[in-house]
């Protein structure tokens, strides 16, 4: 595995754990309520789906961003 391509998925995994942790506990503290905790992890990983495709999109060199959105 390339050094880059390593650190890439490294850095983003921590950053994952690490807003979805804080995500978990802001929620909680001030709902308490599972769902709404749910609901918010939900969410943004369904924002970072969109990061992502931009991020990859960006290192490949790839140029139009539209068709990044296409499902």
């Amino acid at each position: 595995m390339q050094d880059s391509l390593r650190t890439g998925i490294s850095f983003g995994l921590t950053s994952a754990v690490i807003t979805t942790l804080g995500l978990m506990v802001g929620l909680h503290s001030g709902t308490h309520s599972k769902i709404v905790v749910l609901a918010g992890i939900l969410t943004i990983a369904i924002a970072d789906r969109g990061r992502l495709r931009v991020l990859v999109q960006r290192q490949t060199g790839m140029a139009e961003i539209k068709v990044l959105f296409r499902q």
